[in-house]
């Protein structure tokens, strides 16, 4: 058989070669360790079993305006893969135990945006009002006299013992999911 002269067959090869290099670009996935992140630099630092990557970024669009970064706990596995096939450029793609979840949007909608998440403080002053309101009403109750026939007042019979404590926002709030305005 002729399989025509070696330029041919080099021309071949290396378009075979060029094919298979573009198909499995994306393909690459690795298990990895993650072994130390960089909160300023928004990077962490992984293994795997044939070496180590630092600096490698937490999210593919690190500079991105909205979205999500998902800060990785030390010592978590993850899967990783190189960008455009370079071994020298590492991507995090997925860790299987989070530290923080960080999200950047304009709107954040939970269940079709039918209900919503209280805000917390503003639950608060809501609940210290009604709460200050009962205060008074029950100091207000045991303090008051009732005029008598003979001219003397009497004391209300039964004061009220009770009161209501104020509401702080740990008792409403979860520390695991806040919003800082």
């Amino acid at each position: 058989m002729n399989y025509g002269d070696d330029k041919e067959i080099t021309f071949m090869t290396d378009a075979l070669k060029n094919f298979a290099k573009e198909i499995t670009r994306a393909c690459t996935i690795v298990n990895a360790t993650v072994t130390g992140v960089d909160e300023t630099l928004w990077t962490c630092s992984i293994t795997t079993a044939n070496g180590n990557f630092s600096n490698v970024p937490l999210s593919v669009l690190k500079n991105s305006q909205g979205g999500f970064i998902i800060v990785p706990a030390i010592n978590s596995d993850c899967l990783i893969s190189f960008k455009t096939n370079d071994a020298n450029r590492p991507q995090l793609l997925m860790v299987d135990q989070v530290d923080k979840l960080l999200i950047t949007a304009n709107t954040i909608s939970f269940n079709s945006g039918t209900k919503g998440i209280p805000v917390s403080l503003d639950l608060v002053t809501r609940f210290n009002n009604l709460e200050n309101l009962v205060n008074d009403l029950v100091s207000k109750f045991n303090s008051h006299t009732h005029p008598a026939s003979s001219g003397t007042t009497s004391p209300t019979l039964t004061p009220e013992t009770g009161s209501a404590t104020l509401t702080v926002l740990s008792d409403i709030a979860s520390i695991k999911v806040f919003n800082d305005n």
